[in-house]
């Protein structure tokens, strides 16, 4: 599929560039040739010693062993699986939607204009061609501003939450077990790095569900309820996030409360701070009692570890209202803080 916003020249230099390199695309399972192990190679983390594993085989739905039926003749026909006798571990395969998902990857070229597409996209078939490795036709889009990757909706703008995904939280009605709460909570784990302060905002859910040891525990308060409707509220109103430019200064800003601390990580553009990702955590055992300054530091600490690759590609200014600075330029810090 191309995209209707090429010019006629545009979209004539790209139809080219497609013909020329047929071979990327895997046509058929056949053509799935594999990618060589010194690229990448998977390997099971079973400590030796330890005993197999042969799970007692479900039963599942005539569509979905269909589905399934299919998936594996793919893969046969593509060398990927074969059939083994006498296994000593067996495992029941796992449903994503209606298809059986081995291995999944992900590919967006980003380009600014029709010149770059064309070499962008050229590189790019260049280094597929060096690894061996194959696109499927039926799953290429060419010259789009717009699309979902990875489960987000990605624009030349910055990084949207999936439109399902809020929906799907929005259209809840109050929950009723504890199983709704668990399923609330899986919800909201995925949109975490759009939310500020999410974990804070998520303890009742979470507090509600560590109460209850048995189904029979279960209590859904008007605190809960009211913490569930601001949620909602929230979710349904969550920003845009955007991607920083290279080497581009950024800036972090903290915030704690008794039982979590959370992160900001923001650019400026055109003198306006545009969030870039949120994340949050909660605190357990003797960290409740921490100090105010050793909070945040723990708050600083967490993001960095979490935020690893931008802290490493840019330049990091920490905005708070507490003296961190001079408190970790002290010759003797207290043990825990210098920790």
């Amino acid at each position: 599929m191309i995209g209707s916003t090429l010019t006629k020249e545009g979209r004539k230099k790209l139809c080219n560039l497609l013909q020329r390199n047929l071979d990327i695309f895997a046509w058929k399972p056949a053509d799935m040739t594999g990618v060589p192990r010194h690229i990448a190679e998977h390997r099971l983390n079973v400590q030796e010693g330890c005993f197999s594993v042969r799970q007692k085989k479900r039963g599942k739905a005539a569509d979905r062993n269909q589905a399934i039926q299919e998936e594996v003749e793919k893969l046969v026909e593509a060398g990927i699986m074969k059939e083994m006798h006498y296994h000593d571990w067996l495992s029941n395969p796992v449903m994503i939607g209606r298809n059986l998902k081995v291995y999944v990857d992900n590919l967006v070229i980003e380009s600014r204009t029709e010149n770059e597409i064309i070499r962008d996209i050229e590189e790019t078939f260049k280094t597929l061609r060096e690894i061996n490795m194959k696109l499927n036709p039926k799953k290429c889009t060419f010259r789009v501003e717009e699309g979902m990757f990875l489960g987000y909706k990605v624009n030349t703008k910055g990084l949207k939450v999936c439109p399902d995904k809020v929906d799907a939280i929005l259209n809840l009605p109050s929950l009723k077990c504890l199983k709704d709460v668990q399923k609330l909570n899986g919800k909201l784990a995925s949109l975490n790095r759009f939310l500020a302060k999410s974990v804070e905002k998520s303890l009742p859910f979470f507090k509600t569900l560590k109460k209850c040891t048995k189904k029979s525990d279960f209590h859904w308060t008007t605190e809960t309820e009211k913490a569930f409707k601001q949620m909602k509220q929230l979710i349904a109103e969550l920003p845009m996030l955007t991607a920083p430019m290279e080497k581009e200064e950024l800036i972090v800003y903290l915030a704690i409360a008794k039982e979590t601390v959370s992160a900001v990580l923001m650019t400026e553009i055109e003198a306006k701070h545009i969030p870039i990702y949120f994340i949050s955590r909660a605190l357990r055992g003797p960290k409740i009692n921490y100090t105010l300054m050793e909070k945040l530091v723990l708050a600083l600490v967490h993001a960095s570890k979490r935020l690893k690759r931008y802290f490493q590609a840019h330049p990091i200014i920490v905005v708070t209202d507490q003296s961190i600075q001079q408190v970790l330029s002290r010759p003797k810090v207290a043990g825990r803080l210098h920790k």
